[in-house]
């Protein structure tokens, strides 16, 4: 048994070397070769594959055809496997040629003979949608539909309202919705696409969309065209104070007076403010040499004369040329007559003018005039209590207040106003009149110890002619 089992392992053994001996037989044998740079030629032969690929051709058997992947020769390829190589190419040329005429395959082939019915009828909806889809491209929705999309931001077209009609009933529709940018965007359309006598006639009848439109012009500064158009709407009134806002646009008064007289001459001559205008014209020719000759002194700012009103071209005037005679253009009095101002209008005006300066004399001799039997009034019929406030503010001496003091008629008016500015004297001249021995006391009590205002009311109460009324 022992040696038994021992043949065996030796048989296995044996086996096992003769098989690796087989190997390496195989490998040393074998027609690949490493490239040498020893050898004359530098062609590498490679060996060649074969592959084996089976066919079930069914039941009846089976049938094996072998394709040359790589094969494996111990010779050189030679002109029997060149042509057994261009055999199988040409074979497989006819094999494309055949696939390649071979037809279409129907829907029935695909999906199936059972679905083909349905198949078809789909398909005929979705042609026929797509022809409908086709058409109504370029048709746009109705003018209720499109007007609610512009409201709503969605998107919209107007290019295929093409009628007259179409288009005055999209403009009727938006101003009934009543939306601003709507009504804006569909008058332009018009604008755009209609005749101008055709535009003028439709928003002629409709203010309100001839409103937005000459609006959004305004802002856009397209003033030429809007004056036209409000003229074509007669509106002339409107277009003429376009034309002056356009007119005196510039900071040139030379140029500006050129242009309110082109305004005149085009279009304003019966206008409304024809004579506004005018004075305009003639206040900006006498200015603008004014401020040539200005311009040197440091201590004015005859710039703000470029833009001033009459008012404000008197009281610059006034505060540096009060006395210049009327045949100069810098004369406030000859302003005064151009441009037709009253005295009390003047007066106010030279007043502020000449207290912003400090001259107090020449406020008196605007507001103080000689009345009957050598007395004394005011002109103009200006307030004194009111002038008495102005001139406090400014700081005025107190003479000067105690003279326009002495100019307000009720006693009750003169004692409160001068309370308030601080006349001590006027307040206890009153209050003698008046008899209130009280009210003087308290009122000295007010006063500063031992100062002249307070010296007046003490002596006051020691006037012993005065009989108190308490």
């Amino acid at each position: 048994m022992f040696e038994k089992r021992k043949k065996v392992r030796r048989s296995r053994l044996s086996y096992k070397l003769e098989e690796a001996m087989d190997d390496e037989e195989y490998w040393n044998q074998s027609n690949a070769k490493g490239f040498s740079w020893d050898d004359a030629g530098d062609a590498v032969s490679l060996p060649s594959t074969t592959n084996s690929i089976s066919f079930n051709t069914g039941a009846a058997g089976q049938h094996h055809q072998e394709t040359d992947l790589v094969s494996f020769s111990d010779a050189a390829p030679g002109p029997a496997t060149n042509s057994r190589h261009s055999d199988r190419v040409r074979e497989a040329a006819r094999q494309l040629a055949k696939v390649a005429e071979m037809p279409e395959p129907s829907i029935s082939q695909i999906v199936g003979v059972r679905d083909v019915n349905t198949l078809e009828a789909e398909l005929k909806l979705v042609r026929r949608n797509f022809a409908k889809l086709q058409m109504d491209r370029f048709k746009p929705n109705s003018v209720s539909q499109t007007i609610q999309d512009m409201i709503m931001g969605k998107a919209f077209t107007l290019d295929g309202f093409k009628s007259l009609k179409e288009k005055e009933h999209l403009l009727d529709t938006a101003l009934e919705w009543g939306d601003g940018d709507v009504i804006l965007a569909v008058t332009q359309m018009l604008k755009v696409t209609l005749k101008r006598s055709k535009f003028i006639s439709i928003i002629s009848s409709r203010q309100e969309a001839a409103d937005h439109l000459i609006n959004d012009m305004i802002v856009r500064h397209q003033l030429t065209e809007v004056i036209d158009l409000l003229n074509s709407l007669d509106r002339s009134h409107e277009a003429g104070i376009i034309a002056y806002k356009q007119a005196v646009s510039t900071q040139n008064l030379s140029v500006r007076s050129k242009n309110l007289k082109q305004v005149l001459n085009l279009g304003l001559r019966n206008h409304l403010d024809t004579d506004i205008i005018m004075e305009q014209i003639h206040l900006s020719e006498r200015l603008s040499p004014v401020i040539s000759t200005e311009v040197g002194h440091l201590d004015r700012n005859p710039n703000t004369l470029v833009n001033a009103s009459v008012l404000k071209t008197v009281q610059y005037l006034a505060t540096y040329h009060f006395n210049a005679s009327e045949n100069l253009l810098t004369s406030p009095t000859a302003v005064r007559k151009m441009h037709q101002l009253t005295e009390k209008q003047f007066i106010w005006v030279c007043l502020r003018a000449r207290a912003l300066v400090g001259a107090w004399q020449d406020c008196l001799d605007l507001v103080v005039g000689k009345g009957w039997l050598g007395g004394k009034k005011v002109k103009g019929g200006v307030s004194p209590s009111e002038i008495t406030r102005v001139l406090a503010a400014a700081d005025a001496p107190q003479d000067i207040l105690v003279v326009l003091l002495g100019l307000v008629d009720n006693t009750e008016e003169r004692l409160e106003v001068a309370k308030k500015v601080g006349v001590a004297s006027v307040v206890v001249d009153v209050l003698v009149m008046q008899k209130d021995r009280i009210s003087i006391v308290s009122y000295r009590g007010s006063l500063t110890p031992n100062s002249s205002d307070w010296f007046y009311a003490e002596n006051a109460l020691k006037n012993s002619s005065v009989k108190w009324k308490n």
